[in-house]
């Protein structure tokens, strides 16, 4: 999962609690969205004030759910598609 992140991200997900600004930057999604992830529950998060948090590791959960979503979707019939891509992309 690591491989996903830049530096400045991983170092990010050292963090217990994460910000609504932490998840914009780690998502690259706008705030409606965020908004949205919010309202249909896709993202766990409690609320302190006007600030929301998430706990780091319900989104580590989140992501390693929807990397296997896609690999399921995108690679279920053929597993080393992935692998094959990776070396004509190299021809």
């Amino acid at each position: 999962m690591s491989n996903q992140f830049n530096a400045s991200q991983r170092k990010l997900l050292d963090k217990e609690l994460l910000t609504d600004q932490d998840l914009l930057f780690l998502l690259r999604v706008s705030k409606s969205t965020l908004r949205r992830y919010r309202q249909k529950g896709v993202l766990r998060f409690f609320k302190m004030g006007n600030n929301h948090y998430y706990f780091t590791r319900y989104f580590i959960e989140y992501i390693e759910q929807q990397s296997h979503n896609f690999y399921k979707k995108n690679f279920k019939d053929n597993p080393d598609t992935l692998d094959d891509e990776k070396t004509n992309a190299v021809d």
